[in-house]
């Protein structure tokens, strides 16, 4: 349906009308009009001014059926137009926070359209739409665009901490008070990105602890009873939040961003700091050991009887297994039944001996879950040299090394549920980064 080239005012807008005529017939008469002119004026070569804006956004916050006519709209409009619409949208507003919540809402649809089962056919046209915003955002949020800001209490108003603070999602504070005293501990910085069109606006922000050497666990940095380094002696920055504050922004590549503008601004304001290393979850090894202990079927390279096997005593040395079963009452079980025994009782990190003998297998199973098992090719059923833990993926995509694993890192109720306390350190070597970008393309992993 799109307008062909050289196609006049008049027939682009009536080509739109239909598109609004066939997707909403609530709409009638001379609001229908309107609204077609304002979307017709910005799939045109015209200027678009505020006016035309206001009447589509007013459309397009009465409700879910028409902003899914809105979105039905585009897609009548040529694949070739889309860019110079948003374009038409940032010019006026003179700012991209719309279009966020445009992208938003889109990909929402998306979403439902899949969920509901229906023929892939019919929403195709708004995946090819999804796809064309992603373009768009990765161009208006490229790194010219964007403005590193170092976030305190001395330089940012609480309303925005306290933005900040519920948008944190990897180790959320309980209360403003404590997220307060995190920004408050002078080891603790957090540094943001904003488009220079929404000044004081965090698009993503990283928090940063600085230390001498690498932090192992997270009471280190956020704990009630830590105790803050000596910042003349720090050597290290350890990034163990990462943070996108709109789900508009997802899939634009902004934590990678975030992370080498974090890096230039520490090494500019704290020229000690030699190191940069994370602190990061895991979070889908406890569903992972769950599935692999389990015995289910599963699609992971890990199996229960590779486990049972264990050869070499690549995941319990025989003293261990001899400890898990003697602390566990099981003579002649299998390793991977003592490992979900020992694993099922919450009060296993109470127990010294339970914690001496699972330290080693739970590293094991994590480094390889964390190296070897990959993400499935849904299509085809291959194994893609991507990692199948999120987190993980991210690092090492951007060129970062696995460092320590490390155990009882985290014993947080979160952090038992989703890893039994096991987190990572990766490393941001930068000499190495882009060597290790193309070994991972490979299928492989770069250890520190």
């Amino acid at each position: 349906m799109g307008g062909a080239k050289g196609s006049t005012f008049g027939e682009i807008r009536r080509r739109i009308t239909d598109s609004i005529a066939q997707t909403l017939r609530i709409i009638a008469g001379p609001e229908q009009r309107g609204v077609a002119e304002a979307l017709a004026m910005l799939a045109s070569d015209r200027t678009v001014g505020a006016g035309y804006i206001r009447t589509i956004r007013d459309f397009y916050a009465r409700g879910e059926a028409e902003r899914e006519a809105f979105f039905r709209t585009l897609e009548a409009i040529e694949p070739r137009k889309i860019d110079y619409v948003l374009n038409q949208i940032y010019a006026a507003m003179d700012s991209p926070e719309w279009l966020i919540t445009l992208r938003t809402d889109l990909h929402g649809i998306v979403r439902r359209l899949r969920a509901g089962g229906g023929a892939p056919e019919a929403r195709a046209p708004l995946e090819e739409l999804a796809r064309s915003f992603t373009d768009y955002f990765v161009k208006i949020f490229n790194f010219q665009y964007l403005v590193t800001r170092c976030c305190n209490a001395q330089n940012t108003s609480i309303a925005l901490l306290k933005f900040i603070s519920e948008k944190e999602g990897v180790h959320p504070a309980d209360n403003w008070w404590d997220f307060e005293n995190r920004l408050n501990s002078p080891d603790h910085i957090i540094v943001s990105l904003e488009h220079f069109k929404m000044p004081y606006i965090p698009l993503v922000y990283v928090e940063v602890a600085l230390a001498r050497g690498l932090i192992r666990k997270i009471s280190r940095i956020i704990g009630e009873r830590r105790r803050p380094p000596d910042l003349r002696r720090a050597d290290t920055a350890v990034f163990y939040s990462l943070n996108t504050t709109f789900d508009g922004l997802a899939g634009i590549a902004l934590g990678a961003k975030m992370i080498i503008r974090a890096r230039d601004y520490i090494r500019k304001e704290y020229p000690r700091i030699r190191q940069f290393a994370t602190l990061s979850p895991i979070p889908r090894l406890g569903d992972y050991l769950a599935a692999v202990l389990g015995g289910g079927t599963h699609e992971f390279l890990l199996t229960k009887a590779k486990v049972d096997a264990n050869k070499h005593g690549r995941f319990a040395a025989p003293a261990e297994a001899r400890a898990l079963r003697g602390a566990l009452g099981g003579d002649g079980a299998p390793l991977s039944a003592l490992l979900v025994k020992a694993l099922a009782d919450p009060a296993w990190r109470e127990r010294a001996s339970l914690r001496a003998a699972l330290r080693h297998p739970l590293t094991e199973l994590t480094r390889f879950y964390l190296t070897r098992e990959k993400r499935i090719e849904r299509e085809s059923g291959g194994r893609l040299p991507n990692a199948y833990d999120p987190v993980a993926n991210f690092h090492l995509s951007n060129g970062a090394s696995i460092g320590s694993i490390n155990f009882l890192a985290n014993d947080s109720e979160r952090g038992m549920r989703e890893s039994f306390g096991m987190m990572v350190n990766y490393i941001y070597d930068e000499e190495r980064q882009e060597a290790n970008k193309m070994l991972y393309a490979r299928g492989g992993v770069a250890a520190a």
